[in-house]
C-alpha cells in the first residue's frame, strides 16, 4: 500500500529542511537569556510575515513594532561539512567567539547534507558566513537561509 513506517527523526528532518520552529526548543525557554527572562519576538524567530504590516490595531501592535530592528538573535540555518549530524546545543564559532546555538540537526538522506535550524548572533545570520561547529562534533560549517527545501514555495502536492 506504499506505507513506511517512521520515528519522530522523520519529524525533525522535515522541521530542518522546511524551517518549522517547535515551542520551546527552538526559543529561550530552553535557550535562555543571560540577565533576561525568556521570551522571543517574532522578528527573532523569522515569524514577522504572520503579521501583516497593514494591520497596527491588535493587542500588542506597539510592542511588536517597538521591537523591530533590536533583535537579539536571528533564528538560521546551518550547513554542516559532512555526513554526520550534529546535536541540540551544539555551539557555533566565528571570529574565535561563539555566535550561536544549534536548536535542531539532521542528515538529510534526500540531499545528501547536513543541515541545523540555530539561534545566531544578528550579525552572523547572513548567507555563506563560515562557521565552525564545536560539541558533539567538530567541523567547517557555513550560515545558511531558511528554509533549505523548496524556498521559492514551488513544490505542490495538490494538482489542479
Amino acid at each position: 500500500m506504499g506505507i513506511k513506517p517512521c520515528c519522530f527523526l522523520a519529524l525533525d528532518m522535515l522541521r530542518v529542511e522546511s524551517s518549522l520552529l517547535f515551542f520551546p526548543d527552538d526559543n529561550s525557554e530552553v535557550y535562555s537569556f543571560e540577565n533576561e527572562p525568556a521570551g522571543d519576538t517574532l522578528w527573532e524567530l523569522g515569524l514577522d510575515f504572520t503579521v501583516s504590516k497593514d494591520k497596527t490595531e491588535f493587542r500588542g501592535a506597539a510592542e511588536h513594532f517597538r521591537l523591530q530592528g533590536k533583535e537579539r538573535f536571528k533564528i538560521f540555518g546551518v550547513l554542516l561539512e559532512g555526513d554526520s549530524a550534529a546535536a541540540a546545543g551544539d555551539t557555533l564559532w566565528a571570529d574565535g567567539k561563539e555566535v550561536g546555538v544549534i536548536t535542531c540537526a539532521m542528515y538529510s538522506p534526500l540531499t545528501k547534507k547536513s543541515m541545523a535550524i540555530a539561534r545566531f548572533d544578528v550579525a552572523y545570520a547572513e548567507q555563506g558566513a563560515p562557521l565552525e561547529v564545536k560539541g558533539s562534533l567538530s567541523t567547517s560549517a557555513i550560515a545558511h537561509s531558511l528554509p533549505f527545501d523548496d524556498p521559492e514555495k514551488k513544490k505542490r502536492t495538490v494538482k489542479d
